[in-house]
């Protein structure tokens, strides 16, 4: 795979802000959007095993970042959305990665009557 910079990886943000169809979770992402800063990120569950990820967001809130990773969570899945305090180097917990871009607005915003979680 070609290195992502902070161009591909703004268009792979607005690719996924696209498929968004919830108007309210479309606007809070769009709204928490900085631009992507590369950062590594370290797998506690792979001995520390280093990842290419971005900052994306920021939640406004408690410290709290949005991350891009195109290798999923610790590489091992295809939740590439994930939220993290601001400064943390590993992934965190699995609970924090999410397959849609617009899950993390409705993990903080709480989900709209209906919505089930991709």
């Amino acid at each position: 795979m070609t290195k992502l910079t902070a161009d591909s990886v703004q268009q792979i943000v607005s690719e996924e802000i696209a498929t968004i169809a919830h108007d309210a979770a479309k606007l809070w992402i769009k709204s928490r959007l900085i631009t992507p800063e590369r950062i590594d990120l370290f797998c506690e569950y792979r001995n520390d095993e280093r990842f290419d990820a971005w900052i994306i967001g920021d939640v406004g809130e408690r410290n709290v970042i949005i991350q891009y990773c195109h290798d999923g969570f610790c590489g091992t899945s295809d939740s590439k959305w994930g939220l993290n305090f601001r400064g943390e180097k590993h992934f965190g917990m699995d609970a924090g990665w999410f397959l849609k871009l617009e899950s993390i607005a409705f993990e903080w915003l709480g989900s709209p009557e209906g919505y089930e979680v991709p």
